[in-house]
């Protein structure tokens, strides 16, 4: 029968803002790496918003305000943002591998290095495509997104190498 305040000054019945059941919670004291948890767990409301955005504004805005309360409480994130982490250092690592070695094996292979700097320039134009198509989607760039234009690259590099290989082929 609780009523919340809006704003405006309006007053509206919880059960017409949110859905909710009140149950008993599970009894006992859960731990994290040997220490006491409390778990905090939420769905996006809007599953096109970016997760990094409403992650920042928590830890901007509501972490500094419990940490002052209670200063010894420690905070994690984990599930999506806690997997973007791990995956980071992967996909650096990956990053730099194609560009250390994509062009030294088209370079042994077509044994050129222009032609292997030719191949190799299409990579600016994959990764400007997938910004812009996010961009005129609306969507935020996410892990999954990356790991979508890493195979993006390899696709296009894929594809050059073909239309070279029968470049070379129709010029000799």
């Amino acid at each position: 029968n609780i009523r919340i305040k809006t704003l405006t000054g309006e007053t509206y019945p919880l059960n017409e803002i949110a859905d909710y059941k009140i149950e008993r919670g599970e009894v006992g004291i859960n731990h994290y790496n040997g220490k006491k948890e409390i778990k905090v767990e939420a769905d996006q409301a809007n599953m096109d918003a970016p997760t990094i955005e409403i992650t920042n504004k928590i830890q901007e805005k509501i972490i500094p305000k419990l940490k002052e309360k209670f200063p010894t409480v420690e905070t994690k994130f984990r599930g999506q943002a806690q997997r973007a982490e791990e995956s980071a250092g992967p996909l650096i690592i990956v990053v730099l591998l194609v560009l250390l070695f994509v062009p030294l094996v088209l370079a042994l292979n077509f044994g050129s290095l222009m032609q292997a700097f030719i191949v190799v320039t299409v990579i600016p134009t994959g990764l400007f495509c997938a910004m812009l198509g996010h961009g005129l989607e609306g969507r935020p760039f996410s892990l999954l997104s990356a790991w979508g234009v890493i195979a993006l690259v390899g696709i296009i590099i894929n594809d050059s190498v073909v239309m070279l290989d029968t470049y070379n082929r129709y010029i000799k």
